[in-house]
């Protein structure tokens, strides 16, 4: 009965996603652009989560506006290190703090969002704050991702 309990236990742990929910944070984003969002950014955590790097690679912004020195998309290896850099955390859940428009030079709609992740990482569950940038470049959504240290 106990081996049923932890299997029980430990297919429910693997099977949760971390999905982001339509809320009036969202108001700020253009309505005719808002679902599109919201589905990429699913895909995101989703990719993130099952370490499908080459996909969430694809969802990767070309350019990053809103740190000190915006840079260009880094390479799919350079991602990758990154993310083992930070031990490879597996997004849970996700909650957005806070959405606003950047305001900067840019040529397509560009929003920040401070973001608080329940994660696992290795093998404990962690709260953890992220920078958010979406980017609406050719027609669809692009994303780079921040760890906030605190």
């Amino acid at each position: 009965m106990l081996l049923k309990s932890l299997l029980l236990t430990a297919l429910l742990i693997t099977s949760t996603t971390a999905q982001v929910k339509a809320d009036k944070k969202f108001s700020k984003v253009p309505a005719e652009l808002r679902d599109r969002l919201i589905e990429r950014m699913n895909s995101y955590f989703e990719y993130e989560r099952t370490q499908q790097y080459d996909k969430l690679y694809g969802l990767t912004s070309n350019k990053a506006v809103t740190q000190p020195e915006p840079s260009d998309k880094p390479t799919k290896e350079e991602l990758i290190e990154e993310i083992r850099k930070w031990g490879g955390s597996i997004p849970l859940k996700v909650k957005i703090i806070s959405l606003n428009e950047y305001r900067g030079q840019t040529d397509h709609p560009v929003y920040t969002m401070l973001l608080r992740l329940k994660s696992r990482y290795n093998g404990r569950d962690v709260d953890e704050d992220r920078l958010f940038e979406a980017h609406f470049d050719n027609g669809d959504w692009y994303f780079r991702s921040y760890h906030i240290e605190t």
